[in-house]
């Protein structure tokens, strides 16, 4: 049984919860994210910049492109950012997750927190290679997008 619960927030957003006493320590989430390609228009748009994380990277092919940029689906979208958050992130070893685990013991109810900005940088030659299923066709094509997102979600809900 998750230990995380999606909950309606008072500003009207949703953000994610603890659903029952959490240790310190504890993986909440492995989301698969989706890596948005140098080239795509959407590294400039502002409401995805709102869900987008940028991971530091001090690579040849960052310094020419920028850092890359991705976004964490299922859950680990709704959890909110803090500058002192309960939990901490990071991408699982092959890159193809963003890991969520709790750095400290949390109380039932309350709401979970992560820090954008505190990805630990990309220092090697090569930046991890992220999976995706998505093309930069597909993300030109919000149809086939949400298509191939469901498709995601359903795999992570059955995981």
């Amino acid at each position: 049984m998750s230990k995380v619960d999606l909950k309606y927030l008072k500003d009207g957003s949703v953000g994610a919860t603890a659903q029952e006493n959490i240790e310190a320590g504890l993986v909440l989430e492995n989301c698969p994210i989706l890596k948005l390609s140098w080239t795509s228009k959407y590294h400039g748009d502002p409401s995805v910049a709102n869900y987008a994380f940028r991971i530091p990277c001090d690579t040849d092919e960052c310094k020419k492109h920028g850092n890359p940029l991705f976004i964490p689906l299922g859950w680990g979208l709704l959890y909110k950012h803090s500058d002192n958050p309960n939990c901490n992130i990071h991408l699982s070893q092959d890159g193809s997750t963003m890991v969520i685990q709790a750095n400290k013991a949390i109380k039932t109810n309350s709401l979970l927190t992560i820090n954008k900005n505190s990805l630990a940088p990309i220092t090697n030659t090569t930046p991890p290679k992220i999976q995706s299923e998505f093309s930069e066709e597909d993300l030109n094509d919000d149809e086939e997008f949400m298509k191939k997102m469901a498709i995601l979600l359903e795999k992570q809900n059955q995981s």
